[in-house]
């Protein structure tokens, strides 16, 4: 019998623990996630995946006019409230001011450059740019934080632990301001270009939520950090955390980009500065009005819009009445959405939209349309390399209940709070289910 060396009974392990080692470490980790994802799309391409509702109304035509004297009526919010914290995109109170103020008269000068901030990257943490902006954005009020501190709050684990969450929710990074530190962050929708640029001319960075398109991988969405516009060369300047600090864009392209967010933008600030920011912002320091607003221009691009554009219109009629509270047009629009995602080009489309934004769960879920939660759950989480998408397992957990399946239910529910261990809503709900 051939023995083996005794070198190789302790060198071979000891290989295998220092390769295990090494591939725990956030760079080799999110390299070898990007590795994988890039083999799944070409051995199993998720953009083949469409969502059809069981409830769909074939050949959706919304009457825009019907659909703008919707809009004016004073939206009814739902008897039955949501079960959970959870809002789509953001929060649902304004901070704390009396009358609403005017927008601000005074010319935008043609140019302007906030210095000061300190750049942070995500390199070698994947799915990090809400953590590490969030932290550039923090940082430049004086309170010096790190992308790993922010993350560690966020994604319910330090990147060493956990690096699975995909998605950080502008409600959750409004939870750790108000919770971690001294400032305040606000967050609105319909945003445009003049209000962008009146934040930076006053000396306020803000970020948006945009679509990007990376290469190999696909589309994904990403904040963004503006910090300059030049109406000279039609641009602004950023903190990209993914691309570089100094990263241009044109006007255009962040119009374009941003359309797939319901132009959502939010700003980081001490408590000292919230009224000269709320005179800025005029009417969108409403945060209704900021809604409705948004409203009005996706029903409008309903009209005007085609192809990719098309679908994010209707997604965004959507979540504008979702966050009113009115889930009934939402369940519709969403419906209008995704008939429109089937007939874009595989290529085009923008499969990971549940990653980051939850909107349809709400309109389905609160108009009885169970199994609608239940199978749009499900596609989104086969259609990952791993199923790792907390709000995703929240809601089909929350489905499973309604349709009866109590113990599927609580499997979920308790598999959302595993990937996140600060996922609020999925303690909550196993609270309800488990007293």
């Amino acid at each position: 019998m051939v023995k083996t060396p005794k070198f190789a009974v302790i060198a071979v392990p000891a290989a295998c623990l220092v390769i295990f080692l090494v591939s725990m470490l956030p760079p080799v980790r999110t390299r070898l996630e990007i590795w994988t994802a890039e083999i799944q799309m070409v051995l199993n391409p998720p953009q083949d995946m469409v969502f059809v509702p069981q409830e769909q109304i074939r050949q959706i035509e919304f009457s825009v006019s019907a659909t703008m004297q919707a809009l004016n009526a004073t939206a009814t919010p739902s008897p039955t409230q949501a079960p959970q914290t959870e809002m789509p995109t953001g929060p649902t109170s304004t901070p704390t001011q009396t009358p609403t103020p005017t927008m601000t008269p005074t010319p935008l000068p043609g140019s302007a450059q906030i210095t000061g901030m300190e750049f942070q990257t995500q390199t070698g943490l994947w799915n990090y740019c809400g953590p590490t902006a969030l932290a550039i954005n923090i940082s430049f009020w004086g309170d010096k934080v790190l992308r790993e501190e922010v993350g560690t709050y966020l994604r319910g684990g330090t990147p060493t632990e956990r690096t699975d969450d995909k998605n950080v929710m502008p409600y959750e990074m409004e939870n750790y301001v108000r919770d971690e530190t001294n400032l305040r962050m606000i967050i609105r929708s319909g945003g445009n270009l003049e209000v962008l640029k009146a934040l930076i001319a006053a000396g306020y960075p803000v970020a948006i939520e945009k679509e990007d398109d990376l290469q190999n991988i696909g589309w994904l969405g990403h904040y963004l950090t503006l910090t300059g516009y030049d109406d000279g060369r039609q641009i602004f300047n950023s903190m990209d955390t993914y691309h570089g600090a100094g990263t241009e864009y044109s006007y255009e392209k962040i119009e374009a980009s941003w359309r797939a967010f319901n132009f959502l933008f939010w700003i980081v600030y001490p408590p000292s500065e919230e009224a000269a920011i709320m005179a800025i912002l005029g009417p969108y320091a409403d945060n209704e009005w900021a809604t409705r607003r948004a409203l009005e221009r996706a029903i409008e691009e309903t009209a005007t819009q085609e192809g990719l554009a098309l679908y994010y219109a209707w997604f965004n009629v959507g979540t504008s009445y979702v966050q009113l509270f009115d889930y009934g047009p939402a369940s519709v629009a969403y419906d209008s959405a995704f008939s429109v995602y089937a007939q874009l080009e595989e290529k085009e489309r923008p499969w990971r939209m549940l990653w980051y934004q939850t909107g349809p769960y709400f309109a389905y879920y609160y108009t009885g349309r169970y199994q609608d939660v239940y199978n749009l759950a499900n596609q989104t989480l086969e259609a990952m390399t791993k199923p790792i998408l907390e709000e995703s397992f929240y809601w089909r957990g929350l489905a499973r209940e309604a349709l009866g399946d109590i113990a599927g239910a609580v499997d979920d529910l308790r598999t959302s709070v595993a990937l996140n261990a600060n996922f609020s809503p999925g303690w909550a709900q196993l609270a309800r289910l488990q007293p």
